[in-house]
């Protein structure tokens, strides 16, 4: 099977881009409180709750020894 040659270019944005949205989003915490009028400390349970997310999915669908003995191939 030939790959295309944009494909090492894509695969690289694609695990780029969620470390830098991150980091963009981090700094934003303050405003997004303001703007929500929500008590100090609520925009961090967006982050903790997608991290939270990202490792539900890593250990139900990713390569790990959860996923694998519930019958991932």
């Amino acid at each position: 099977m030939k790959s295309s040659p944009w494909l090492p270019a894509l695969l690289g944005f694609l695990i780029a881009v969620g470390p830098a949205a991150t980091d963009m989003y981090l700094p934003a915490f303050p405003a997004v409180e303001a703007s929500f009028h929500s008590a100090p400390g609520t925009a961090q349970l967006t982050l903790a709750s997608w991290f939270a997310g990202l490792a539900f999915g890593q250990i139900t669908q990713g390569t790990c020894p959860i996923g694998s003995a519930a019958g991932c191939r």
